[in-house]
């Protein structure tokens, strides 16, 4: 097997298209054919106290909405939520990806978006209050074969964001404002123990970050999940 790869073109930031009421549009998000997995994360300039994601959409004909996940848990940090979705049995597809809030605000929303010819093999979120340089290592078993992408929003300062570790793929903020921020870089390279890391510094903000492993194998331990030791069957070990 070979490692997937993250393409690049179209993993990008979109601003929404108005930024009131309780949902935040970002239109026109396009996935190439070749894509079979796409990452979204969506940061609020508001903190969770303000308001909380509840739903992210994307109406792309055939794609499917494999994981939302709530990334921020906390009053301090600035509101953020995950999905994942899969466009492996269509071809390109183009549609608005929509994020719905629990209550009216006008605080900015940023969208970021990575797609990837892979498939998921896992995700973990996390969060800091004052984020200053960052380090997320990941490893499986599958490690000749994935990836690992990270993916974050922050309160404020695009321009302070930079990867030492990796290869960064976007750090933007909404257009004539400092705040909030979507970032995301990716890893390919196996270093001590076959282990993946990205390290990242972001000033000394609030941050929400999703970390996830990317494998060319659409499930890569089918072969091993059904069974963890011996079966006893009418006295008969197997």
């Amino acid at each position: 097997m070979t490692q997937p790869t993250v393409i690049t073109a179209n993993s990008i930031a979109y601003e929404p298209t108005a930024n009131s009421g309780t949902t935040r549009t970002f239109a026109n998000v396009s996935i190439p054919a070749n894509c079979n997995t796409f990452m979204v994360l969506i940061v609020l300039s508001g903190a969770e106290s303000a308001a909380n994601w509840t739903d992210v959409t994307f109406n792309g004909v055939g794609a499917v909405k494999l994981h939302q996940i709530d990334v921020s848990a906390s009053s301090t940090i600035r509101a953020t939520i995950a999905a994942v979705f899969d466009t492996s049995n269509i071809g390109a597809v183009t549609g608005d990806i929509i994020g719905t809030l629990d209550t009216s605000v006008t605080f900015r929303g940023m969208l970021g978006v990575v797609c990837t010819t892979g498939f998921l093999e896992n995700f973990s979120a996390s969060q800091d209050r004052s984020a200053n340089i960052g380090r997320t290592t990941a490893w499986s078993p599958n490690y000749d074969n994935n990836i690992q992408v990270l993916m974050g929003g922050q309160d404020r300062d695009a321009d302070l964001f930079s990867v030492s570790e990796g290869v960064e793929l976007y750090a933007n903020d909404p257009t004539g404002f400092v705040d909030p921020v979507t970032w995301a870089a990716y890893q390919t390279t196996n270093q001590a123990n076959d282990q993946k890391s990205i390290r990242y510094y972001a000033a000394s903000e609030e941050i929400a970050e999703m970390c996830y492993l990317i494998s060319s194998q659409r499930n890569p331990y089918g072969a091993f999940a059904t069974q963890t030791g011996p079966v006893i069957k009418h006295n008969v070990i197997t």
